[in-house]
Parts: C-alpha cells; structure tokens; sequence
C-alpha cells in the first residue's frame, strides 16, 4: 500500500465544552450526528480532531473513497476510479489527514499516478516517497509520521529514530502524541506481549494487570496511555490505563472483557466492553467507572453503539454500531457534575542501579478537613525484597505490597499530603506496579501522576 499527506484546513469546530466525569447516565446527554453516506456505500470512521473532523472511508457496489466529515456531512478526497482503494486513516489539530491508495489486481499495488482533492478548500496533496505497500499510522499535532518498521519520520520523511524491541519481543507501536511518545506493545509469537511506551529509541515495558498479555492503543498529550490487559490467572482481558507508572482496570460492564481505545487529557477513556450476559456495548469511562454509552443516547437515532474508537479535548466521541454505522456524539449540557475525590494516591520510581531500586508513594487529603487512618496496596510484576522504609509500615505477600501509617502520620492534615518512601532488592529489573489502590478516612481515593 502506498501512502499520501493531506492536509486540510482546520474547519469550525463544535462545542467548546470540557467533558467531564459522570455520576449517573442521563439519556440526551450526547447530540447525535449520524455520519452521511456516499452513493449508499457503507462509511467507515478512523479517527478524530479537536475540531470535530473525522476521516475515514466509504466503500460502494464500485468505489472506496477517502472521506472527510464535517458536521456529519461527507466529502469524498479522491478522484473516482474502480481500480484504485483509497482511505484516510488519521487526522491531527492541525487539519493534516493521512490518506492511502492501492490499486487492485494481481500485482500490482503501484502508486497512482495521479489523484487531486476536490470541493475542500484549503487542500492539498503531497506524496511521500516511502517503499511500494508501506502504510503511515499515526500522524501527531506536530507532524511526525509513525510508520511500520517501527520508525518515526519527520513531516519530510526524514527517519529520525526506530524503535527497538526488548527480551526477544518485537515493537509494535500503535500511536504518537503531540510530545513524540510512542506507544503500542512489544509482541512475541507466543501470549506474552506486552505493553509499552517509547520516549526515544528504547522501550518501557508497561505491564499488565496481573495476567500474562497486554497492549496499548493511544496516548493522550499528556502521557494517558490506554489500551487492554489480561487481568490475573488470565480470567479476562480489561479496559487498561497506564498512568504515573502504575498500572489501572478499568473494569467492565460486568463481561469478562472490555479494551480501551483512546484517552484524552480530561482523563475520559472510550472503548467497548461486555456486559454480564456477554454482549458488547461501547464504554466511556469515568475514572475507573465503566459506562454504556447507549443510556446517553436515544436509541432510535444510533441502534445499538457497540465500539467507541476516539475521543477529542471537548469529550466528542466516535462510535459504531456492529453493522458499521457512525455517529459522532456530542456532549451537551445535561451532563451532570460528579463529587469531588476525597483524596489522591501516586507512585513514583526515585532511582535504580545494579542491585536496588528506591521508590515513593504520595497520598493526598483533596479535602478541607483532615482526615485520619489510611492504607496503601499495589501489586508488582515480580516479589520485592523491601529491605527499608520511611513513612509506613510495609509488608509484602507474595507480589503484593501494603502499607499503614505510623503513629506520626496517621492523621492528614486538609490540603495537605503524607510520603513513605522504601528501598527493595531490585531483581532482573524493576518491577512494574499495577492495581495501585488507597483509602483515607474511610474513602476511596483516585490514581494520580507523581
């Protein structure tokens, strides 16, 4: 497959409104706008921009175009012509769009020779000379292209790094940001893939949720990275979010299995999961709280949303029902104001060397009053040897760690905060830490960025 650069206009953007964490489903809380057709051809939506632009692509009884929607109406991007498949498989805020083209026919997969964008002010078409059925993924704010073969390109084509693998698992990146992090998984032939991160060349192992495989699909501008993981005993596999170092289940609507696939500064997480009797529902999370996205819809004007794909700074959603219609919701005022968390937790890595690794954890009373009695508890993915610590009483079972206050820290102060920190044997390599979990004063607390 050969590979082209859009770029477009940025086009008048929807509501200029933050989403936020939900309390409760409020049915009309999201406006629908149903993604149009070409010719009767099925449409197929790829992604999203904080602009509210979604690409894609729709195919009819003799056409695949490249299609752009804007306010739910489409505009296809490509000349027509039955020999040739085209598609755009990405959009940044800056308007740029990835598009695609291949010929059919026995091979022969060569580049057109030649296809202009019609009816989209401000278009334009630009070829990178990349090898004959090498596709572009991902393209960021800033315009580096993320490429199979593992590598990162500048908006030139110049290469500037590749991505390399780790314990004989191969990179298989799936996203980049606006700050260049790279995420997606470090594949083995076998079930051990894991999930990863890549800041420069090498990769950051991610974990899982206690099982053997993970994955990520996307990352926010801020570092979220999502995706999904078998949880322990490998029982199922779960909406994943990795943050601060720490591993989190999103849980499920009560199925065996769920995956998140993009996350946004806000924090609101979309993917798919099943519900108790296994059936697949599309998902917004809020905090580690799995919610249908149906009971914020009227299902008269979308039928059954199986899968949200992608999310934007003002909490519009793409989703899909199972016979491939789209619709991008959006969200509007009826959405209510969740409460306030009590109190945060974060984990944070100091330091490692040959033989040991020195880590803290911050608990945080959010609230105006102070509050006393608190614990901690997380998982690692390999036993600790805590051979110290400062703050807290630590004891490990197995790879799991607690952690209770001392005298002198039993109470936090309101606005304020309380640090343990521990030295353990370091092993092979550092541990990787899931399940991270806190209470104070008898609350639940929320996961944070150390």
């Amino acid at each position: 497959m050969n590979t082209f650069w859009l770029r477009a206009s940025a086009l008048a953007a929807g509501l200029c409104l933050s989403a936020v964490a939900q309390a409760a489903a409020v049915v009309g809380a999201y406006t629908v706008t149903k993604l149009q057709t070409l010719n009767g051809g099925t449409p197929v939506a790829y992604a999203l921009n904080n602009a509210g632009q979604v690409v894609g692509y729709v195919h009819d009884d003799r056409y695949t175009y490249a299609a752009l929607w804007v306010n739910g109406a489409v505009t296809a991007l490509n000349v027509l012509d039955e020999r040739i498949v085209y598609g755009a498989g990405d959009i940044n805020n800056a308007g740029q769009v990835l598009g695609s083209a291949f010929t059919v026919g026995a091979g022969n997969n060569q580049l057109p020779l030649a296809w202009t964008v019609d009816k989209v002010p401000g278009l334009s078409l630009v070829n990178y000379a990349l090898s004959p059925n090498q596709t572009i993924n991902k393209v960021n704010d800033q315009g580096l292209l993320l490429i199979p073969g593992a590598q990162v390109l500048a908006p030139n084509g110049q290469l500037l790094r590749t991505l390399r693998g780790a314990n004989g698992r191969q990179p298989n990146p799936q996203s980049i940001n606006v700050q260049g992090l790279v995420v997606g998984g470090l594949q083995s032939t076998g079930v051990d893939s894991h999930a990863a991160s890549w800041a420069d060349v090498d990769p950051t192992d991610l974990g899982t949720l206690g099982g053997t495989y993970s994955t990520a699909f996307a990352v926010s501008a801020d570092g979220k990275v999502v995706g999904e993981s078998q949880i322990k005993y490998d029982i199922g596999i779960h909406a994943a979010l990795w943050q601060g170092g720490v591993a989190i289940d999103l849980g499920t609507l009560g199925g065996a299995n769920g995956r998140a696939e993009a996350v946004n500064t806000e924090g609101v997480v979309v993917g798919q999961t099943q519900t108790a009797s296994g059936e697949w529902r599309a998902a917004v999370w809020y905090g580690t709280k799995a919610v249908d996205i149906n009971t914020f819809v009227d299902p008269t004007q979308t039928g059954l949303l199986t899968r949200a794909f992608a999310v934007n700074e003002k909490g519009q959603i793409l989703a899909s029902t199972d016979v491939g219609l789209s619709y991008l919701l959006t969200p509007g005022g009826t959405l209510p104001q969740p409460p306030k968390p009590t109190c945060s937790v974060a984990y944070k890595l100091n330091n490692s060397n040959a033989l040991f690794f020195t880590a803290q954890v911050t608990l945080s009373n959010l609230g105006d009053a102070a509050l006393s009695g608190w614990s901690v508890g997380w998982t690692y993915s390999a036993k600790p040897y805590i051979v110290s610590s400062k703050g807290a009483k630590l004891s490990a079972s197995a790879n799991a760690v607690s952690a209770s206050p001392l005298a002198a820290n039993t109470v936090v102060a309101a606005k304020s905060s309380t640090v343990f920190s521990f030295t353990s044997l370091k092993g092979k390599t550092v541990p990787v830490v899931s399940g991270l979990k806190a209470t104070l004063g008898g609350k639940d607390c929320v996961v944070s960025a150390p």
